[in-house]
C-alpha cells in the first residue's frame, strides 16, 4: 500500500502537524515511541503499514519507524487528534454499524486511514461538531425517505446553495463529496459557511483557513427522519423548505406536538426551589430580570464547585428575583448524574417557548435520558416547542 501523504490525510483538519514535525526530537520523539510501547499488536501492525519501514534495516522496530520523522509526526498527530474525540470515534462507528470498545480508538482510525479512506479524519471531525450541536430540528417524512434522496441532493446543490444565499444575502456556502459521511441507517451531510472575511491560519502553516461554521443535515431512512442543526432560524427554514421541494416530500415538524396539558410551569417553578426527588440538581442559573431597580439580568453559579444552588435561589425569591418561567434565560443541571445546559428560547408573538439543551456527552442514549429526566422532574418538555399556558 502506498504511504499516507500528510498533506491529504489532515486537509482541513485542525492538528498541530507542524508544530510536532518541527519540535520531533526534542519534544515528540519519545512522546510517540510511549505511545508504540503501550500499543497492542494489532495497533502496532497498523502502524508499520502506514510507516515506510525496511524490514532489512538493523535496530529495533520502534527505532525503524521512529527514523522516518514525516511519518511519525503524523501518526502523532492523528493519536493526539482523536486523543480528545474518543467518545467521538465510538459514537461514529455505532452510527456505521461498527462496534469498537475502550482503547481500540487509535486502531480505529488508524485501519480506515490503512484502507484507503483519506478523508476520514476530516469526516471524524465533522461527526464531532455535530454531536455537539445543540439546535436541532427534527422532521418527520410524510411516507417514507426517496431511495434516491442523496444522489437527487447531491445533483441539486446548485439550486440548494442558491436558494440559500437569496434567502440569506449570502453567497459562502459549499458542498463536496467529503462533506458525506455515510451511515448504517442513512447520510450526515454537512454544508460550510462562511461566517467572516478575516482568515486565520492554523498550527500547521500550511493552509489558511476562514471562520466557518457548520450547517448539518441528517437522512435516517429507516426511522423516516431528517433532521437539521444550525443556530439559524432563517437558514433552517430556507433548507428545509427546499429540501421539501428537491425530494418532493412533506417534512412534518416533530416539535409541534407538544399540548398545554404537556406544560407544568408550576412545577417547574417550584423545582428551582425545591428538589422534589433529589434526583436532579441545579448548578448554574441565569435570569431575564432582578426585581430590583434597576431591573439587570442575574447569574448564580457553583458550577465550578460541583454545588447545588437552589438554596440561594429560594434565598432571593421573591424579593430580588423572580422564578416565573420567561424570567429564566439558562440552566446548568445535574440529571441522575449527567450534566447539561438548558437554554430558555421564546417567541411570544408566535405564542410559544422552548427549552433548548445541550448535553454533555456525545452518547445519544445518555442525551435522550436527559431530556426525558428533565421533563419529567421539571414539569417542561425539552427541545421542542410549548405553547405559553398563561
Amino acid at each position: 500500500m502506498s504511504i499516507p501523504d500528510p498533506d491529504v490525510i489532515l486537509k482541513d483538519v485542525p492538528e498541530n502537524y507542524e508544530k510536532y514535525r518541527e519540535d520531533w526530537t526534542a519534544n515528540y520523539e519519545n512522546k510517540f515511541r510511549s505511545v508504540m510501547q503501550k500499543a497492542d499488536s494489532d495497533t502496532i501492525s497498523l502502524i508499520v503499514q502506514l510507516s515506510p519501514v525496511d524490514e532489512e534495516s538493523s535496530g529495533s522496530l520502534f527505532e525503524n519507524i521512529l527514523r522516518n520523522r514525516k511519518q511519525s509526526a503524523l501518526l502523532y498527530t492523528i493519536y493526539r487528534f482523536i486523543s480528545g474525540r474518543k467518545l467521538a470515534v465510538r459514537g461514529l462507528a455505532k452510527k456505521k454499524g461498527e462496534t469498537i470498545g475502550r482503547g481500540e480508538e487509535f486502531a480505529y482510525v488508524l485501519e480506515k486511514i490503512a484502507d484507503g479512506d483519506d478523508d476520514f479524519l476530516y469526516k471524524l471531525n465533522l461527526y464531532d461538531v455535530w454531536t455537539a450541536s445543540s439546535d436541532v430540528f427534527a422532521y418527520a417524512v410524510e411516507d417514507e425517505v426517496p431511495t434516491n434522496y442523496l444522489q437527487t441532493i447531491e445533483n441539486e446543490f446548485s439550486a440548494i446553495r442558491y436558494t440559500l444565499a437569496r434567502k440569506t444575502r449570502s453567497n459562502n456556502y459549499t458542498h463536496d463529496e467529503r462533506d458525506q459521511i455515510e451511515l448504517e441507517n442513512g447520510h450526515l451531510l454537512n454544508i460550510s459557511r462562511q461566517t467572516s472575511d478575516q482568515a486565520k491560519r492554523d498550527w500547521s502553516g500550511r493552509q489558511r483557513r476562514r471562520n466557518v461554521s457548520n450547517v448539518f443535515i441528517e437522512v435516517n431512512e429507516k426511522r423516516n427522519r431528517i433532521r437539521i442543526a444550525t443556530s439559524n432560524t432563517n437558514i433552517r427554514e430556507t433548507l428545509r423548505d427546499k429540501l421539501q421541494d428537491v425530494l418532493d416530500v412533506f417534512l412534518y415538524d416533530l416539535e409541534t406536538d407538544v399540548s398545554k396539558a404537556d406544560v407544568n410551569k408550576k412545577r417547574f417553578e417550584s423545582e428551582l426551589i425545591e428538589n422534589s426527588d433529589n434526583s436532579a440538581r441545579i448548578l448554574a442559573a441565569e435570569f431575564e430580570r432582578s426585581n430590583i431597580s434597576p431591573a439587570l439580568p442575574i447569574k448564580i453559579s457553583k458550577k465550578s464547585y460541583n454545588r447545588e444552588i437552589r438554596p440561594i435561589i429560594q434565598s432571593m425569591e421573591p424579593e430580588i428575583i423572580s422564578v416565573e418561567l420567561d424570567n429564566v434565560s439558562k440552566l446548568w443541571v445535574e440529571v441522575k448524574g449527567q450534566e447539561g445546559s438548558i437554554n430558555f428560547e421564546q417567541s411570544v408573538q408566535l405564542g410559544f417557548f422552548r427549552l433548548d439543551s445541550n448535553v454533555d456527552s456525545q452518547r445519544e442514549d445518555l442525551q435522550q435520558v436527559f431530556r426525558d429526566q428533565f421533563g419529567e422532574i421539571f414539569g417542561v418538555p425539552v427541545d421542542k416547542k410549548s405553547p405559553f399556558t398563561g
